[in-house]
């Protein structure tokens, strides 16, 4: 009689979260299908479940906050080595969306440190009825909103970052003349226009509460804005349009252009504009964008594939939010993957941050190059006067 009730009360659950997508009420680190950690964890914890359990938890807790610690430290050295090239008087243009940048993507890694290792504690310590009752509460409630949007924050800012960084380079290879008087302060406004359309766009889910709710989604444990059960308005859809995927297409436009740019004119344009402008210099730069945004379509594809594959063909609940959870943290460990890419491009940048740990080291080097070049000069010197005698 009582696996009767189970089962009963799970076919009337599964009814209730069969059609709302990023809802499956159960941690997706658990093994097993929805209907069978329901019924074998009725009447215990998460955290005591055997297909659960507290080693799962654990290990997936350290993953996270292995994770958000690399961004920190990655994206903590990138302000840092800003900072120093700030006083020295040797701070670019693009310096400064760097350490802008570098900012939002710290803002992921308090998601990973502070966020979800939170929710993974107190989700953990409910039984999947008592965790189903909190996602109800949580539903719509404050801090569903002040969750839900702060991650939307994350990922706006990294959009709006990047399509700034890839604007301005386009900008300095075709009207490089001018591009030499811009000062830093119109970047700096620039970066802070980019910061209010971020918090605008993070906020947009709210502006429509009849079409979208922000809600506790259990398997990834995030707030995540998303549909409500009702038809969704046109302008909600239009609002979604113009703050997300518009950015993201300008962002492509912006890169592809930059390139054909650079193909077509190959060095027909160097030095002619301005011999203050090092057209070198910013096509390497062009090149660094363009593999950024490599980086953050290859980590935010898995997103949208997922979502497109559960649209076409409904599958198991547990199965696609654990599909979704490891897609929503490859997108989010996107913030780690312009440190790499910094790091694998930029020489100069390695050796800074080898500075930092072992302080001087950048002084020596330089000074050993000084002294081989010198040594090259002087050898050059001394076979041409050998030659002339």
């Amino acid at each position: 009689m009582k696996d009767k009730n189970i089962t009963a009360r799970f076919e009337h659950i599964n009814g209730h979260f069969k059609n709302i997508s990023l809802d499956c009420p159960i941690p997706g680190f658990c093994s097993g299908s929805m209907q069978d950690l329901f019924i074998n964890c009725f009447n215990q914890t998460w955290n005591t479940c055997q297909q659960c359990g507290v080693g799962r938890e654990a290990a997936f807790m350290i993953g996270m906050i292995i994770i958000g610690l690399m961004i920190f430290f990655g994206n903590a050295l990138v302000v840092c080595i800003g900072y120093r090239r700030w006083k020295r008087d040797d701070l670019s243009r693009l310096d400064i969306c760097k350490v802008s940048l570098a900012f939002a993507d710290i803002i992921t890694a308090f998601q990973f440190l502070v966020v979800i290792p939170n929710n993974i504690v107190w989700s953990m310590k409910l039984t999947p009825a008592e965790l189903i009752k909190r996602w109800l509460v949580l539903k719509r409630s404050p801090e569903a909103h002040a969750g839900g949007m702060f991650l939307m924050f994350g990922v706006t800012s990294s959009i709006f970052h990047l399509l700034f960084v890839a604007m301005e380079r386009f900008y300095a290879l075709i009207k490089s003349a001018n591009y030499v008087s811009v000062q830093q302060k119109s970047m700096i406004i620039g970066l802070s226009v980019v910061w209010s359309a971020s918090i605008l766009a993070s906020t947009g889910a709210a502006w429509f509460p009849h079409s979208y709710e922000f809600r506790y989604f259990p398997a990834a444990f995030l707030f995540i804005p998303g549909y409500t059960e009702s038809h969704h308005t046109a302008a909600a859809t239009a609002a979604w349009v113009v703050l997300y995927v518009i950015p993201f297409i300008l962002l492509l436009v912006s890169c592809a252009a930059g390139v054909v740019f650079v193909c077509r004119n190959g060095k027909k344009r160097a030095g002619k504009n301005s011999p203050l402008f090092n057209r070198k210099k910013h096509i390497t730069a062009l090149k660094t964008i363009v593999f950024m945004q490599i980086g953050f379509t290859a980590t935010t594809i898995p997103t949208f594939v997922v979502a497109f594959s559960n649209f076409l063909h409904q599958s198991d609940c547990a199965v696609s939010d654990r599909a979704y959870m490891i897609a929503f943290y490859i997108g989010m460990a996107n913030s780690l993957v312009n440190v790499i890419i910094y790091s694998l491009r930029h020489q100069k940048f390695r050796d800074e941050i080898c500075d930092i740990f072992k302080p001087g080291s950048l002084r020596k080097k330089a000074a050993k190059s000084a002294l081989q070049l010198q040594t090259k000069t002087n050898q050059s010197n001394t076979h041409s006067v050998t030659d002339k005698l």
